[in-house]
């Protein structure tokens, strides 16, 4: 769901994404390029909206070698943004609730804060706007 309670996002194995209007269910566009290439299965995919509603951060995503998560913009459901930092499929993307000011002179600038799991046993902390992650967690989890 999105923050707002308009949309209804949802990910699925035939490696699409479909926006739904909450309204009257309607399907208002489903995406599938950034996903067909994706190797792996996975019990279930987890994207997020971001806590502004703008983006969904969707799960899945392969962009030329490397998997990503793909950042849907709420403007135009297309992927703007892919996020690459993992060895194998991204399966969960969870932002932070709040968004985050900028030190002063970045004017009024905000950031937000989310977290990557994939099925490489590592989890990654970014801050939007960076192009590396803050953390890299290795090894947290024996299997996938």
């Amino acid at each position: 769901w999105d923050p707002v309670g308009k949309f209804l996002a949802t990910q699925s194995d035939d490696r699409s994404v479909v926006i739904h209007r909450t309204e009257d269910w309607s399907v208002v566009h489903r995406v599938s390029g950034h996903f067909d290439k994706c190797v792996g299965n996975t019990f279930a995919l987890r994207l997020h909206w971001s806590p502004d509603g703008k983006t969904i951060a969707a799960t899945a995503g392969y962009n030329n070698t490397k998997h990503t998560s793909v950042f849907l913009a709420r403007t135009s459901w297309k992927g703007d943004c892919d996020i690459v930092g993992h060895k194998a499929p991204v399966v969960v993307v969870r932002f932070n609730p709040f968004l985050f000011r900028y030190p002063a002179g970045n004017k009024g600038r905000v950031s937000t804060v989310f977290a990557m799991g994939s099925q490489d046993c590592r989890v990654t902390v970014w801050v939007s706007g960076k192009a590396r992650p803050l953390v890299i967690l290795k090894n947290v989890f024996e299997k996938t």
